[in-house]
């Protein structure tokens, strides 16, 4: 509505989720492929490459959009020119940035979004788009607009069933005081950087990447049979599509004496080889 084009831009290794659109704007592995018949009008462009971005970025694009931080692929970050970049294309091609915050928003960085965070060289897009995290496990989802894209929506252009549900209002009004009265962005970056400490002790790892607790430990080796191990003690982690890559995406309010017992057990797992 904002642009009056169609197509979408959006990377390799990304993820927007299963419904008939976003799963055509998904260029990963399998998921795409579950989509199919997919719909038209979804372009892919190389995850942090902008010259792969630039050649297709034309006059029939209306919006490029992006995890910032590719969970599902293995935790995949752009170097923070990429970003601002992304940003200069739009502004001069007349196309709306769009920031799919589902993963990294509401606080898993470490600040409330990406979007205009250090990392990404204080980059901020048209619409970024929430749920998940926004009402700590009640369905919930929302998009945030700038004045340009509020400006081009009319009365009755958008409708929801249940938007603005009270259990849901609840639920996000709950989850956005707990983190601002708990000091739950300076836990998050603490634990960050108590786990980036201790997982360089292990000679298994080759990297820790990522940011706040979205975290992926890659490993010299493939990271199912850790994960399985983990999971018969008890923790639960998570796999990605890169499978040296194990994922972490525990709570915000992860203490540390939780964070020196998942230590503490992949030592013992990784000792035994």
């Amino acid at each position: 509505m904002a642009t009056g084009r169609e197509k979408i831009i959006t990377f390799s290794g990304g993820f927007h989720g299963r419904t008939a659109d976003a799963i055509s704007a998904t260029f990963l592995g399998k998921y795409r492929e579950l989509g199919r018949p997919n719909v038209p009008g979804h372009l892919s462009a190389e995850f942090g490459d902008i010259e792969s971005v630039r050649e297709i970025a034309d006059e029939t694009v209306a919006a490029i959009m992006l995890e910032p931080i590719q969970s599902m692929a293995g935790v995949r970050m752009a170097e923070s020119a990429f970003y601002r970049q992304l940003r200069e294309i739009t502004d001069e091609r007349g196309i709306i940035l769009i920031y799919d915050e589902v993963q990294t928003g509401i606080g898993r960085t470490g600040e409330w979004f990406f979007a205009g965070s250090e990392r990404g060289d204080r980059t901020r897009p048209d619409i970024i788009t929430l749920a998940k995290a926004l009402g700590s496990g009640v369905p919930v989802g929302a998009c945030l607009v700038n004045d340009r894209v509020a400006s081009a929506i009319r009365e009755n252009d958008l409708g929801t069933t249940f938007g603005g549900g009270m259990l849901a209002m609840a639920a996000v009004t709950a989850t956005l005081e707990a983190i601002e009265m708990d000091a739950m962005l300076e836990n998050v970056r603490a634990i960050e950087s108590h786990l980036r400490e201790h997982l360089s002790d292990i000679p298994q790892v080759a990297r820790v990447r990522g940011l706040g607790l979205l975290l992926g430990i890659e490993f010299k080796e493939k990271a199912a049979p850790v994960h399985q191990a983990l999971l018969e003690r008890r923790i639960i982690t998570g796999t990605s599509s890169d499978p040296n890559v194990l994922r972490l995406l525990p709570p915000l309010c992860l203490k540390r004496e939780e964070v020196d017992l998942f230590i503490t057990t992949l030592k013992e797992i990784a000792a035994l080889g």
